[in-house]
């Protein structure tokens, strides 16, 4: 098996190529970082997307702020709003960054569980606030 793998390493330009453990597989570093880097159309996608994010974070907490600090604002319907800024607060959090970077690099970084965990909060995060809407 060694020997093998010697001779296979012998045929190949060791300088150009790294050997990754995880897929057992040979790639060209140039091309590995050309694929996970974003692309020059990107930027803009990211930037709109960090500024909705931060929008997104300081107004929900805003809206929440503004109903527990005013007495006269809590009423139900206000609460259901809130309802809905914490939703929404929870999904911006949770649910964006990671979307973001897999859209960009095309590839999922955070592992199994956390794949299963943000797919899980997207679906019932949504389904709860069509919930919320309907009743």
């Amino acid at each position: 098996m060694e020997e093998n793998y010697l001779n296979y390493q012998n045929e190949l330009n060791v300088t150009e190529y790294n050997y990754s453990l995880l897929n057992d597989s040979f790639y060209n570093e140039e091309d590995y970082l050309e694929y996970i880097f974003p692309k020059p159309w990107m930027w803009p996608l990211i930037f709109f997307h960090c500024v909705g994010f931060l929008i997104g974070i300081v107004g929900n907490c805003l809206v929440c702020v503004a109903v527990y600090r005013n007495h006269s604002m809590r009423t139900v319907t206000n609460y259901f709003i809130v309802n809905l800024a914490v939703a929404d607060f929870l999904v911006i959090l949770f649910c964006l960054p990671p979307s973001v970077v897999w859209d960009v690099t095309s590839t999922w970084w955070f592992g199994t569980a956390m794949c299963k965990i943000v797919l899980y909060l997207q679906v019932s995060d949504i389904y709860n606030i069509k919930k919320n809407l309907v009743h």
